[in-house]
C-alpha cells in the first residue's frame, strides 16, 4: 500500500522556514536557511516516526522530488510517498 502526504514549506516574515502538513499531527520543524537542507533530509523521518506513532504502523516514507528539485520549484506544497513495511 501507497499514499502520498503533502507537506507546506513557507517561509516566515522572520527568514524562518516551516514545514507543516495537515494529514500528519504534530508535523512543525522550523529552521533557518543554513539548515534547511538538513531538515529537507530529516523531514522523512520525522514523518515515519509520526506516523508510527499515530497508527502503530511502520511506514518508509521518501521525498518525491531531491532537494535541488524542491528549492527549484516556486510553490510550496511537497509531496512524500509512504509505504507500509508491516501488515496490520
Amino acid at each position: 500500500m501507497q499514499s502520498i502526504i503533502t507537506v507546506f514549506h513557507e517561509i516566515g516574515d522572520d527568514g524562518w522556514h516551516k514545514f507543516t502538513s495537515l494529514q500528519v499531527e504534530g508535523l512543525l520543524l522550523a529552521v533557518e536557511e543554513k539548515n534547511l537542507k538538513t531538515a529537507y533530509n530529516e523531514i522523512p523521518a520525522i514523518l515515519e516516526q509520526l506516523i508510527e506513532i499515530e497508527t502503530g504502523r511502520t511506514v518508509t516514507v521518501r521525498p518525491q522530488k531531491t532537494f535541488a528539485e524542491h528549492m527549484e520549484e516556486a510553490q510550496s506544497l511537497r509531496h512524500y510517498s509512504v509505504e507500509v513495511k508491516d501488515a496490520a
